[in-house]
């Protein structure tokens, strides 16, 4: 499988959060993301009011080059536990193949 656009990946997130909210009115992403080897990292535009029950209202969108679509934990309060974060998720990303 070949890998997926920076254009793709941000649709997917978008989508993700459209389908959450159920909505689609103002900006679903903020314009900030985060690039890794293994994808791309997106962030929600939490102004948007999330459900208390909605899994993005504390959490990122990972989106890899090869289309998988997963939240983490918002840690990006906190540089050094987001960066240790990132190492564990992509050695999990690389033993999965996605």
């Amino acid at each position: 499988m070949s890998n997926i656009t920076f254009e793709h990946a941000q649709m997917l997130a978008w989508n993700l959060v459209k389908n959450s909210l159920g909505t689609c009115t103002g900006s679903l992403l903020k314009k900030h993301f985060r690039e890794e080897e293994f994808g791309w990292i997106f962030y929600p535009n939490q102004e948007l009011n999330f459900p208390d029950n909605s899994i993005l209202k504390n959490e990122l969108i990972v989106v890899t080059k090869k289309g998988t679509v997963r939240t983490i934990v918002d840690l990006s309060d906190n540089t050094k536990k987001m960066d240790q974060y990132i190492i564990q998720l992509k050695k999990y990303i690389d033993l999965n193949g996605e």
